[in-house]
């Protein structure tokens, strides 16, 4: 039996020549065959892949498609090299190899995907401490941009989504925006105290609080908030405008806690599945988590 966590994420292209601060364009997946090209970046890289800056592994090494629901699952491969370690036998706890500096473990993560047009629904598995999302981002991002298949600049966009658990029976006390940003002239010389500092960094805090019955634009955001939730159960989170963002929230049983977004999302919608044998059968995983996905896309769209 093992124990696997299912992640769900939103995929989309965004338009990097057409965007603007506030207003961003995405391309459309089925008019830029994005489904093709996730079908020949899985093919291409069943082989393993070596990013030698970061000292990991990466590979695909299984795809299939159900025509009945249009999802697409399979199988890719992760992990790291370039300590050496020595190996314990738990049972007799005496050493039972070596891990050598070159040797790079080989964890097996799931995927399904549902390819719609403005957007695709992706499910990854993360195991104990380990998830496959930031490779595989890398990865897919940098192979389609050597393909040099669209018109214009783009960035893939993969944003976790959260569940309306996020407000369930909570109170959102405080939003916190953290960004870094390079300074004006005006700005600098006033930091510095005249001294002009070309390229000094600032880091901006905004932060909204929500406190009595004032009629403010940061109630009207936490009113928005509410209203998403309500028409959603599940809603995307989109990191790009902000490298930090920190939710201070009242929970259920009236602790303080604060949830930061930053590289990584701390609180993260996800489902924890009970698995047969060492690792499940690629059949059994699309059938186990499957009615999640659909759960998560009917309350993304509907």
């Amino acid at each position: 039996m093992v124990k696997l966590k299912l992640v769900p994420y939103k995929l989309k292209i965004k338009d990097l020549d057409k965007s603007r601060k506030g207003k961003p364009i995405y391309l459309d997946l089925a008019q830029n065959n994005f489904e093709g090209y996730f079908q020949e970046f899985i093919k291409d890289h069943k082989e393993i892949t070596i990013d030698s800056g970061n000292e990991t592994i990466f590979n695909c090494s299984d795809i299939d498609f159900n025509k009945n629901d249009s999802v697409y699952y399979g199988i890719l491969g992760s992990g790291g090299y370039g300590y050496s370690a020595p190996f314990f036998d738990v049972n007799t706890k005496k050493q039972s190899g070596e891990r050598r500096v070159n040797d790079a473990e080989q964890i097996k993560f799931y995927y399904l995907l549902k390819i719609f047009n403005d957007e695709a629904f992706l499910l990854l598995t993360q195991f104990k401490l380990n998830g496959i999302k930031t490779n595989f981002h890398k990865h897919l991002n940098k192979y389609i941009r050597g393909k040099n298949v669209f018109s214009s600049k783009f960035n893939i966009l993969i944003n976790n989504l959260v569940s309306s658990k996020l407000i369930e029976g909570q109170k959102l006390q405080e939003i916190e925006f953290i960004r870094t940003r390079n300074s004006r002239d005006i700005e600098s010389q006033i930091i510095n105290k005249g001294k002009n500092k070309e390229n000094e960094k600032i880091s901006e805090r905004k932060i909204f609080s929500f406190r009595g019955s004032q009629i403010t634009r940061t109630k009207q955001i936490v009113e928005n908030l509410i209203k998403n939730f309500k028409e959603k159960e599940y809603i995307e989170i989109d990191k790009e405008e902000f490298e930090k963002i920190n939710l201070k929230v009242i929970m259920p049983d009236r602790t303080s806690k604060t949830i930061h977004l930053d590289s990584e999302i701390s609180y993260v919608e996800s489902l924890l599945e009970d698995f047969r044998g060492d690792f499940p059968s690629l059949k059994d995983f699309y059938k186990i988590a499957k009615p999640y996905l659909i759960k998560v896309i009917k309350g993304n769209r509907d």
